[in-house]
């Protein structure tokens, strides 16, 4: 049984914004299509390489993990922090690092 079937994942899809600073969520094109499609029910499980691949602004990366994503019904997982909602650890305080050199 391969992750899809494991993690119960409905839709397998890799959304990609070349060229678009992770500094803003709202003008990432791709990011938006995805999140469009958590809304309606279409992805129930979101999986990044770290916190910083979703998004460098901490505080929406935080309202994302804390509020949206749980509303929502979303999983998100983050490979390299060992991190997941469904085990309750999702906390963005380390990526917060992360921000700190980001151009606006």
């Amino acid at each position: 049984m391969g992750f899809k079937e494991k993690s119960n994942c409905i839709k397998d899809s890799v959304y990609i914004d070349d060229g678009f600073s992770g500094t803003h969520f709202d003008n990432r094109p791709q990011f938006t299509e995805m999140i469009g499609l958590a809304q309606k029910g279409e992805i129930n499980c979101i999986i990044v390489k770290d916190f910083s691949r979703f998004g460098r602004d901490y505080v929406e990366l935080g309202n994302y993990l804390e509020q949206l994503f749980p509303f929502m019904g979303v999983r998100f997982i983050s490979v390299s922090w060992s991190a997941s909602s469904w085990r309750g650890s999702t906390s963005p305080s380390s990526p917060r690092r992360n921000s700190g050199g980001c151009r606006r």
